[in-house]
């Protein structure tokens, strides 16, 4: 009888330990969401663009280039026409004419090189301030959206906050039930956690051993099966390493998955109800958080009536 009792206390703590471990995933869980919400976006500085494709130096050179070369063929060809008439070598007579309409013209040109670049860029410095008003009236719709955001999430984060202090005070409490239950069971600290807990149930359910002390007793099963590196697992490192638990203990890793999977469940359905909810205490019966709770308080108490009858 004495060993069957043994059973029920360490599946009790085995039980509360695996709630341990589920409330604190689901508080830093929520403590991410609530971390995440709230927070305004950073668009910057809107600046005009400073791509142009406009350069009145390089149009006011290409229109003197262009006219001249316009300029000194038509000199060209009026200086060898009169040359030829007037004069024994209308070839210098052609090249004078040449060079003085080229010189003329791409005086001409630059002139209206300039003008022609002065109104290409007087229109190209429209559109991009018309752009510039375009995008600023996008700019401003667009942090109207975002502060609309912000305090939907803020009125959002401030309900998570409400139902992660319910379920952080019940953690608190299951911690300190948890501490009392392992001094009624006699449990040594050092084997005061989740992972030598879980093995302890395992081997007293398949028989392995009924017993706390001794060469076969589940202490030293336990020591066997952690190995020394693996031995001061703590909550923190279970998640890091659950391909080691897998490989040693199947029915742990399948625990924690449900676990983690409950807790992921829990976290949406809390979303859930405070975006549907306004009231604060309508939000503490309705959500899983306030189910769970329920649920856990009744367990404990089961828990606390077979120590104290265990005991007495």
């Amino acid at each position: 009888m004495e060993d069957v009792k043994l059973g029920e206390k360490i599946h009790a703590l085995y039980d509360m330990e695996l709630n341990d471990y589920l409330m604190l995933r689901t508080l830093r869980s929520m403590d991410a969401e609530i971390n995440r919400l709230g927070k305004k976006t950073n668009f910057g500085v809107l600046q005009p663009s400073a791509e142009r494709r406009v350069n009145i130096f390089n149009i006011a050179m290409g229109s003197a280039v262009g006219v001249a070369i316009f300029g000194a063929i038509i000199g060209l060809i009026y200086g060898w026409s009169r040359g030829s008439k007037t004069s024994s070598f209308p070839l210098m007579s052609s090249l004078e004419a040449g060079f003085d309409f080229c010189l003329y013209s791409a005086i001409v040109g630059l002139i209206l090189g300039f003008i022609i670049g002065l109104i290409l860029k007087s229109r190209e410095d429209r559109n991009v301030e018309s752009q510039f008003q375009e995008a600023v009236i996008q700019r401003k719709n667009e942090e109207k959206k975002d502060l609309m955001r912000v305090e939907k999430e803020v009125e959002l984060r401030r309900k998570l906050q409400y139902q992660r202090g319910i379920l952080d005070d019940r953690r608190r409490r299951g911690r300190n039930a948890l501490e009392s239950f392992y001094k009624a069971a006699s449990i040594d600290e050092k084997y005061q956690n989740l992972v030598p807990i879980a093995y302890m149930d395992e081997f007293f359910r398949l028989g392995v051993s009924r017993k706390l002390e001794g060469p076969d007793g589940l202490y030293y099963l336990v020591r066997q099966e952690l190995r020394a590196d693996q031995f001061q697992l703590t909550l923190e490192e279970i998640s890091s390493k659950l391909d080691v638990i897998i490989d040693q203990q199947r029915d742990i890793y399948m625990a924690l998955v449900d676990m983690n999977a409950k807790c992921d469940r829990m976290i949406q359905q809390a979303i859930k109800t405070s975006k549907k909810l306004d009231r604060l205490e309508d939000i503490a019966k309705s959500s899983e958080i306030a189910a769970y709770n329920s649920q856990r308080i009744a367990a404990e108490g089961a828990y606390m009536a077979l120590f104290m009858t265990v005991n007495s």
